[in-house]
Protein backbone atom coordinates (compact mmCIF):
# COMPACT_ATOMS: atom_id res chain seq x y z
CA UNK A 1 0.00 0.00 0.00
CA UNK A 2 1.28 3.22 -0.95
CA UNK A 3 2.24 5.67 1.91
CA UNK A 4 -0.34 8.62 2.43
CA UNK A 5 0.88 12.26 2.60
CA UNK A 6 1.02 13.94 5.98
CA UNK A 7 -1.68 16.21 7.53
CA UNK A 8 -1.93 19.49 6.22
CA UNK A 9 -4.21 21.92 3.71
CA UNK A 10 -3.83 20.29 0.08
CA UNK A 11 -5.08 22.03 -3.15
CA UNK A 12 -8.89 21.28 -3.26
CA UNK A 13 -9.33 19.31 -6.55
CA UNK A 14 -13.27 20.49 -6.79
CA UNK A 15 -12.48 24.48 -6.11
CA UNK A 16 -9.18 25.61 -7.08
CA UNK A 17 -9.46 29.22 -4.63
CA UNK A 18 -9.48 26.95 -1.74
CA UNK A 19 -7.47 24.66 -0.27
CA UNK A 20 -8.88 21.52 1.76
CA UNK A 21 -7.69 19.49 5.46
CA UNK A 22 -6.32 15.93 5.05
CA UNK A 23 -6.29 14.75 8.26
CA UNK A 24 -3.92 11.80 7.36
CA UNK A 25 -6.19 9.40 6.18
CA UNK A 26 -8.54 11.05 4.49
CA UNK A 27 -10.14 14.36 3.50
CA UNK A 28 -12.36 16.32 6.32
CA UNK A 29 -15.06 19.49 5.59
CA UNK A 30 -12.66 22.26 6.60
CA UNK A 31 -11.35 24.38 4.10
CA UNK A 32 -9.57 27.83 3.87
CA UNK A 33 -9.14 30.22 0.78
CA UNK A 34 -5.90 30.06 -0.77
CA UNK A 35 -3.44 32.88 0.59
CA UNK A 36 -0.26 34.02 -1.39
CA UNK A 37 2.90 32.23 -0.62
CA UNK A 38 4.69 32.27 2.10
CA UNK A 39 0.96 34.12 3.72
CA UNK A 40 1.62 33.38 7.53
CA UNK A 41 -2.03 31.51 7.09
CA UNK A 42 0.22 28.23 5.46
CA UNK A 43 -0.59 25.29 7.10
CA UNK A 44 2.82 24.68 8.81
CA UNK A 45 1.72 27.93 10.93
CA UNK A 46 -1.89 26.77 11.43
CA UNK A 47 -3.05 25.12 15.20
CA UNK A 48 -4.22 21.44 15.35
CA UNK A 49 -7.66 20.36 13.81
CA UNK A 50 -9.11 20.01 17.17
CA UNK A 51 -8.16 23.49 18.08
CA UNK A 52 -10.10 24.93 14.90
CA UNK A 53 -12.99 22.33 15.58
CA UNK A 54 -13.03 24.42 19.41
CA UNK A 55 -12.82 27.47 17.93
CA UNK A 56 -15.01 26.75 15.30
CA UNK A 57 -18.20 25.28 17.86
CA UNK A 58 -17.51 28.68 19.55
CA UNK A 59 -18.25 30.72 17.02
CA UNK A 60 -20.84 28.99 16.15
CA UNK A 61 -21.89 29.18 19.65
CA UNK A 62 -22.04 32.76 19.62
CA UNK A 63 -23.42 33.67 16.29
CA UNK A 64 -26.91 31.42 17.49
CA UNK A 65 -27.31 33.21 20.72
CA UNK A 66 -28.31 32.33 23.85
CA UNK A 67 -31.55 30.76 24.36
CA UNK A 68 -31.65 31.99 28.49
CA UNK A 69 -32.07 35.36 26.55
CA UNK A 70 -34.51 34.79 24.26
CA UNK A 71 -36.50 33.00 26.96
CA UNK A 72 -36.21 35.75 29.62
CA UNK A 73 -37.47 38.30 26.47
CA UNK A 74 -40.20 36.51 26.19
CA UNK A 75 -41.00 36.28 30.10
CA UNK A 76 -40.61 40.00 29.90
CA UNK A 77 -42.99 40.51 26.86
CA UNK A 78 -45.34 38.12 28.42
CA UNK A 79 -45.61 40.37 31.75
CA UNK A 80 -46.07 43.77 29.86
CA UNK A 81 -49.02 42.16 28.05
CA UNK A 82 -50.88 40.77 31.49
CA UNK A 83 -50.48 44.28 32.42
CA UNK A 84 -51.51 46.45 29.45
CA UNK A 85 -54.77 43.97 29.83
CA UNK A 86 -55.15 45.07 33.60
CA UNK A 87 -54.50 48.39 32.98
CA UNK A 88 -57.26 48.28 29.97
CA UNK A 89 -59.80 46.46 32.22
CA UNK A 90 -59.33 48.72 35.00
CA UNK A 91 -60.30 51.51 32.72
CA UNK A 92 -63.47 49.97 31.59
CA UNK A 93 -64.48 50.58 35.07
CA UNK A 94 -65.12 47.13 36.60
CA UNK A 95 -64.02 48.53 39.92
CA UNK A 96 -61.00 47.02 40.10
CA UNK A 97 -57.82 49.75 40.95
CA UNK A 98 -54.50 48.82 39.08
Amino acid sequence: MAELPPAGFYADPHDATFERWWDGEAWSEHRRPVGPPGDAYRADSLHSTATNSALMGARADREQGSPAFAQVCLVLLGVLAFVAVLRYVARLGFGWDV
